[in-house]
């Protein structure tokens, strides 16, 4: 009977991993970058070097700009950067995908902050975004910023790319490709949960239907049992 109950609390507790492991997985942010990159969360020292600056000022500066992620060549010739900010505009859109190409046009001023910004409504795996690009000059030169931002969770979400003049941008589109977050609206997921969803009812329903087997076998033995004494004694 012990070895019985210890099978049932292992097939239990896999399950719960099974479940749990299956929450965990789609939580998060992912971006993967090409090896020239440096992130700051995984060597803000060499970062800090590219920027001549100290890795706690640039803390800082990311946490009270919202940056969430980023990184930087060796040369300080392209930067990537993930912010995200929560008001009462995204807090109303909740996910930008929800809305119509023509209520999003409407309101790129308000999205962009800008009404003389042109953007460009376009869509991976069900998310929208606004593409945007933009040149601008500072003490370094002439530099590129390429933005995608988007609406989801309640929050503005905008992956910036610098890139400086001459420069090989061809990394911007891979790297916009593998950009995913809580929140997203993502088909493939979407698909995958729903198989779930019809799966996850029939594995419960077997489940039960195990653990009662299991039940009603343990009660019949331990009535044999209880039985076995009188038998002898009537002998």
């Amino acid at each position: 009977m012990k070895k019985l109950v210890k099978k049932i609390l292992t097939v239990v507790l896999i399950l719960s991993l099974c479940l749990t492991l299956n929450v965990s997985a789609l939580s998060g942010l992912e971006l993967k970058t090409d090896k020239e990159f440096i992130s700051f969360n995984e060597d803000s020292k060499k970062v800090a070097e590219i920027f001549k600056s100290d890795s706690s000022e640039i803390a800082e500066y990311c946490k009270a700009e919202g940056i969430e992620y980023l990184a930087v060549n060796e040369k300080n010739t392209k930067q990537i950067r993930i912010t995200s900010k929560q008001n009462e505009f995204t807090s109303s859109v909740i996910n930008i995908s929800g809305l119509s190409n023509d209520k999003i046009s409407a309101l790129l001023p308000e999205l962009l902050g800008d009404s003389n910004i042109k953007g460009e409504i376009i869509e991976k795996n069900g998310q929208k975004f606004i593409r945007t690009d933009i040149l601008s000059t500072d003490s370094g030169g002439k530099y590129r910023i390429t933005e995608y931002i988007t609406v989801a969770d309640k929050e503005s979400i905008v992956l910036s790319f610098y890139t400086g003049e001459n420069e090989d941008d061809s990394y911007i589109e891979a790297c916009f490709e593998s950009f995913s977050a809580d929140g997203f609206k993502d088909n493939q997921t979407e698909k995958k949960l729903s198989v779930w969803q019809y799966a996850l009812p029939i594995i419960i329903a077997v489940f039960v239907a195990v653990i009662l087997v299991i039940g009603i076998t343990i009660i019949i033995d331990l009535k044999r049992k209880d039985d076995e004494p009188q038998e002898t004694e009537n002998e």
